[in-house]
């Protein structure tokens, strides 16, 4: 369904494929929330790798500068708050 979902309406294909509609949503919002956990995952990866390769000396203004320039752009409240959920430690 999430392929045709363009080519044809939501409610037909739910009609036709005997399913519920909020069934076919909820199951849209889980994917959705598996790819914030995987986006979350990688992007907490990869500050706690800059920020121990700065000595643990550098904050979220710094790191966001370092990535910025390495092409990996990421707002500032972004890694502030991943600095945030790895703890004091990173």
């Amino acid at each position: 369904m999430q392929k045709h979902r363009y080519e044809f309406s939501i409610k037909a294909m739910t009609k036709v494929l005997g399913v519920s509609r909020s069934g076919f949503y909820n199951w849209v919002s889980r994917s959705a929330d598996k790819s914030k956990q995987q986006y979350r995952m990688q992007l907490d990866s990869l500050v706690q790798q800059r920020f121990i390769a700065s000595k643990e000396r550098s904050g979220a203004p710094r790191l966001t500068k370092e990535l910025a320039s390495e092409g990996s752009k990421y707002n500032q409240k972004t890694i502030a708050a991943s600095m945030r959920r790895q703890g004091p430690t990173g």
